[in-house]
Protein backbone atom coordinates (compact mmCIF):
# COMPACT_ATOMS: atom_id res chain seq x y z
CA UNK A 1 0.00 0.00 0.00
CA UNK A 2 2.87 2.40 0.68
CA UNK A 3 3.74 2.41 -3.04
CA UNK A 4 0.43 4.16 -3.57
CA UNK A 5 1.94 7.23 -1.86
CA UNK A 6 5.46 7.11 -3.34
CA UNK A 7 4.81 10.01 -5.71
CA UNK A 8 2.84 12.01 -3.16
CA UNK A 9 3.96 15.63 -3.12
CA UNK A 10 3.71 17.71 0.03
CA UNK A 11 3.70 21.46 0.44
CA UNK A 12 5.67 23.27 3.14
CA UNK A 13 3.29 24.05 6.01
CA UNK A 14 3.82 27.79 5.55
CA UNK A 15 2.21 27.49 2.08
CA UNK A 16 -0.87 25.73 3.43
CA UNK A 17 -3.72 27.98 4.43
CA UNK A 18 -4.71 27.93 8.09
CA UNK A 19 -8.15 26.44 8.71
CA UNK A 20 -10.74 27.68 11.16
CA UNK A 21 -10.53 26.38 14.72
CA UNK A 22 -11.94 22.86 15.02
CA UNK A 23 -15.65 22.88 15.83
CA UNK A 24 -16.83 20.56 18.60
CA UNK A 25 -19.82 19.71 16.42
CA UNK A 26 -20.09 18.78 12.76
CA UNK A 27 -18.44 16.04 10.74
CA UNK A 28 -14.87 17.43 10.60
CA UNK A 29 -12.10 16.31 12.95
CA UNK A 30 -8.52 17.60 13.06
CA UNK A 31 -5.69 15.21 13.93
CA UNK A 32 -1.96 15.83 14.00
CA UNK A 33 -1.30 12.19 13.16
CA UNK A 34 -2.62 8.72 13.87
CA UNK A 35 0.54 6.67 14.32
CA UNK A 36 0.48 3.45 16.36
CA UNK A 37 -2.36 4.36 18.71
CA UNK A 38 -2.64 2.07 21.76
CA UNK A 39 -5.91 0.15 22.24
CA UNK A 40 -7.40 2.69 24.68
CA UNK A 41 -6.70 5.49 22.17
CA UNK A 42 -8.36 3.47 19.41
CA UNK A 43 -11.45 3.12 21.62
CA UNK A 44 -11.54 6.91 22.08
CA UNK A 45 -11.00 7.52 18.36
CA UNK A 46 -13.78 5.04 17.50
CA UNK A 47 -16.24 6.87 19.76
CA UNK A 48 -15.14 10.19 18.31
CA UNK A 49 -15.53 8.93 14.73
CA UNK A 50 -19.03 7.59 15.47
CA UNK A 51 -19.98 11.07 16.72
CA UNK A 52 -18.52 12.77 13.61
CA UNK A 53 -20.33 10.27 11.37
CA UNK A 54 -23.60 10.96 13.18
CA UNK A 55 -23.06 14.71 12.85
CA UNK A 56 -22.32 14.30 9.13
CA UNK A 57 -25.24 11.93 8.44
CA UNK A 58 -22.86 9.11 7.51
CA UNK A 59 -19.89 11.20 6.34
CA UNK A 60 -16.87 12.20 8.43
CA UNK A 61 -13.90 14.28 7.31
CA UNK A 62 -10.49 14.00 8.98
CA UNK A 63 -7.89 16.71 8.40
CA UNK A 64 -4.55 15.04 9.16
CA UNK A 65 -1.52 17.17 10.05
CA UNK A 66 -3.68 19.94 11.52
CA UNK A 67 -3.82 21.20 15.11
CA UNK A 68 -7.16 21.88 16.84
CA UNK A 69 -6.72 25.61 16.27
CA UNK A 70 -6.51 25.03 12.50
CA UNK A 71 -2.74 25.41 12.17
CA UNK A 72 -1.38 23.14 9.42
CA UNK A 73 1.58 21.56 11.22
CA UNK A 74 1.99 18.84 8.63
CA UNK A 75 3.70 15.49 8.99
CA UNK A 76 6.47 13.65 7.20
CA UNK A 77 5.81 11.03 4.53
CA UNK A 78 6.22 8.09 6.93
CA UNK A 79 3.81 9.63 9.47
CA UNK A 80 1.35 10.35 6.67
CA UNK A 81 1.48 6.76 5.44
CA UNK A 82 1.11 5.35 8.96
CA UNK A 83 -1.78 7.71 9.67
CA UNK A 84 -3.59 6.68 6.51
CA UNK A 85 -2.98 2.98 6.93
CA UNK A 86 -2.91 2.98 10.74
CA UNK A 87 0.04 0.59 10.79
CA UNK A 88 3.66 0.61 11.95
Amino acid sequence: MQEEYDNYQTKPSELIEKLNKEDDYGNTEYKLKLVNPPPERIQHLTTQMKFRLQEGHGEAKYEIGVEDDGTPTGLNKEEMFCSLSNSD
